[in-house]
């Protein structure tokens, strides 16, 4: 419905023009310093207004978005390698979310405890942390889980536990394809096509990097010339690296970049073209050292 205002004179037009505007609350105020995002290689530049966000927090008694704020902060730690600050800032947001019955937050910053063991190497902790986060989730098979069981099963991976990893990576394979979660699915079967391809599986390998060729072209692609470079084909080696490397550059993704023309050396060497396979690992490490 249009309100139409009746005719008055210029000095009512001005008063009504004068009027101040609306005062921010506190909490408008907190939650849109809470809502900026910073990126690596900016993190740094998150802790000032998230910390005066999470003062606000403070101030009016917002026990949620505390948690929600100190995971954050505890991001932007972790992205800077300051693991000790990370894990803390985990740490507090886990017990508030505790005491207030917060469980996905307390999950989830268990859970990022654990990432940071992993980091670590620290892997016996790294599971410990993810074991305590997936029993808060045990009746639900949400995202949140999958990720968990995504990030044991990483580190089942490292230490060459490979039968442990291919329950969790299938285990999180199955929640994500109910919930039709995309990037979900693509992350655990490449994740899958690696266990296999470390295996000698290349046949369960090959199915896994052809499924996910159009979520992570770059990976997938690596991942093909790898494995049939093992089976002694390098030249159907060579052509999925340089489609690798092309789909890299295409996307704009410097350490898939890398990659490709370092596995695309180690191809070339294998069929003794020592000149190209030197060029590309020096274009390679020129990528690295500029990441």
């Amino acid at each position: 419905m249009i309100t139409l205002l009746k005719k008055g004179n210029l000095k009512d037009k001005l008063a009504i023009l004068e009027l101040p505007l609306p005062v921010s609350s506190p909490k408008v105020e907190a939650d849109r310093l809470r809502d900026l995002q910073f990126y690596a290689p900016n993190c740094a530049l998150a802790f000032d207004p998230w910390q005066k966000a999470l003062k606000i927090y403070q101030e009016i008694s917002d026990k949620e978005n505390q948690a929600v704020i100190l995971e954050k902060l505890g991001n932007a730690y972790y992205c800077l390698s300051d693991y000790t600050n990370a894990i803390n800032s985990y740490d507090q947001a886990s017990t508030i979310a505790q005491k207030h019955n917060y469980r996905e937050i307390q999950a989830r910053n268990i859970s990022n405890i654990g990432s940071v063991y992993n980091s670590l190497a620290d892997y016996n902790q790294a599971i410990k942390y993810y074991e305590e986060a997936l029993k808060l989730l045990q009746q639900q098979d949400t995202q949140l889980k999958a990720e968990i069981l995504r990030g044991r099963g990483n580190v089942y991976n490292y230490q060459g536990k490979y039968n442990e990893a291919i329950q969790d990576y299938s285990q999180a394979l199955a929640i994500d394809q109910n919930l039709q979660n995309a990037s979900g699915i693509a992350k655990n079967k490449v994740n899958l096509a690696n266990v296999y391809y470390a295996l000698g599986d290349y046949s369960k390998a090959i199915q896994y990097y052809k499924e996910t060729l159009d979520l992570t072209p770059s990976e997938s692609l690596a991942g093909l010339g790898n494995t049939y470079l093992s089976l002694g084909d390098t030249a159907k080696a060579i052509e999925f690296h340089n489609q690798s490397l092309a789909k890299a550059r295409q996307n704009e993704d410097k350490e898939a970049e890398g990659n490709a023309l370092n596995n695309l050396a180690y191809a070339l060497i294998k069929l003794n073209n020592l000149p190209e396979a030197e060029k590309n690992i020096f274009e390679a490490i020129k990528i690295w050292v500029n990441c």
